[in-house]
């Protein structure tokens, strides 16, 4: 059977792929765009099998997340793993300077985990378990295991038949709506909590005492105004005035404040509005002129999980209050004892928002701020964590039986050119030519070589 997906690796991967050591593959809410929440997801998700399972972690990233020539070379130092593969459901050509060519063949892999995040909704859910499908059918994988997940109650009839033909051995959901969802299919769905629950809640342990900090209380601010975060365009439209309200309010209510935008999404994608694109839609609106900015998506992508000295990057977090479009966002905040609003828009962010058991309207957060407790869900998730690695003892894992060669039928395919992440960002009338913008941030990248 022809593949339906492209897969794509440089020769350190490809001599990985080729060895019999041991692998999983390692597919989620991370494809390669830098979000805050799945960044610490992949890397909860590396730890756990490096340090547990043993096993060799085999990454999925999306080849259109490419940003530039030295994308791979920090990958690696960010997770600290060996092996990437980029897919596309498309072959693509131009891939030379990349260093990047098809993954021809490759031991089987018998282990996949399909690690969290809130992608098995309506908007991407499809594509996702399209992927998923098309690895394990290419790897032969036979112990599929799930965690972390949010699911949409529009993706159930897919879902059901997604388990019916993968047969996964184990299923986690991060919120008790998603389990009830899944077990509705038919399907045993244990709750897991969270899959970045854990790194979170030890890097809170490195905050330093506050001996140092300023005598303003901080106000953390972080926006997402993505049209994902809407039912509609005109909601969009809707959300976008009820925000000016709400930080009208928060201006005024914490008026002597220092406030402290958190940005989540390391990201230009202009699908993409995270806080500080936000602030430019909301033009004069944002009511503050004076504001720190702290990139916490670039703290998640240099945070080391083996680290347990202080983080002096986490210098006022505990303090103050803070108010987040982001459910990741919104764990960090409450887990580091700030407390922490979750706004939401829809009936997915409100999914969020009861998964981490936010009852409270917004008045009554401002009447009485208090950081949300976890306690509860990470005993739950302790006792998820103690399964899955039963599970993977008593399974075997090894990478046995004869090279699998892929076959990819290029004759039905027209190749696309293969485009960095910039030229899918936005319409480019001519994207074989590069723009000022794509060149000076090529060169800036290069120069700075950011770790």
């Amino acid at each position: 059977m022809s593949n339906k997906i492209f897969m794509y690796g440089d020769q350190h991967t490809a001599d990985i792929l080729q060895t019999d050591v041991p692998k999983v593959i390692l597919f989620g809410g991370y494809l390669g765009y830098n979000n805050f929440g799945d960044i610490l997801q992949l890397k909860e998700a590396i730890k756990f099998h490096e340090s547990v399972t043993k096993l060799t972690p085999v990454v999925i990233c999306h080849i259109n997340s490419i940003p530039d020539d030295y994308f791979q070379h920090r990958l690696r130092n960010w997770f600290n793993a060996a092996a990437f593969i980029f897919v596309h459901d498309h072959p693509m050509n131009n891939l030379e300077m990349l260093n990047l060519c098809l993954v021809e063949k490759s031991f089987p892999i018998k282990n996949m985990h399909l690690y969290g995040g809130g992608f098995l909704n309506r908007y991407w859910g499809e594509y996702f378990l399209k992927l998923v499908e098309g690895l394990i059918q290419n790897f032969k994988v036979d112990n599929y295991v799930i965690s972390g997940q949010q699911v949409d109650a529009a993706l159930k009839s897919r879902l059901a038949s997604h388990f019916q033909k993968c047969k996964p051995c184990l299923i986690g959901a991060r919120d008790y709506e998603s389990q009830a969802i899944i077990n509705s299919c038919g399907f045993k769905c244990e709750f897991s909590f969270d899959d970045a629950s854990n790194i979170i809640d030890a890097w809170g342990l490195r905050k330093p005492h506050d001996q140092t900090a300023g005598p303003q209380q901080p106000i953390f601010i972080h926006l997402n105004t993505s049209k994902y975060t809407c039912n509609s365009t005109e909601e969009n439209k809707k959300e976008l005035d009820r925000l000016k309200q709400v930080l009208k309010t928060l201006s005024e209510t914490f008026a002597q404040h220092e406030p402290v935008v958190l940005n989540a999404y390391s990201e230009y994608r202009a699908s993409v509005k995270d806080s500080l694109s936000s602030i430019v839609s909301l033009e004069d609106s944002f009511p503050f002129n004076n504001y720190r900015v702290i990139d916490i998506a670039h703290l998640a992508l240099l945070h080391d999980p083996m680290c347990k000295d202080a983080d002096s990057d986490l210098v006022g977090f505990g303090r103050g209050v803070a108010f987040s479009s982001s459910y990741h966002t919104a764990v960090f905040c409450n887990m580091l004892k700030t407390p922490c609003y979750m706004i939401s828009e829809n009936d997915y962010y409100n999914q969020k928002r009861e998964g981490l058991g936010e009852a409270r309207t917004l008045e009554q957060f401002l009447s009485d701020p208090s950081a949300l407790s976890f306690g509860s869900l990470m005993d739950q998730r302790d006792d998820w964590l103690k399964k899955l690695d039963m599970f993977f003892r008593n399974v075997d894992r090894r990478s046995t039986g004869k090279h699998i060669s892929f076959d990819y039928d290029l004759a039905a395919y027209v190749p696309e050119s293969f485009r960095y992440k910039e030229y899918n960002s936005v319409k480019i009338a001519e994207a074989s030519k590069p723009t000022i913008f794509s060149s000076v941030a090529s060169r800036l990248r290069q120069v700075l070589s950011v770790k």
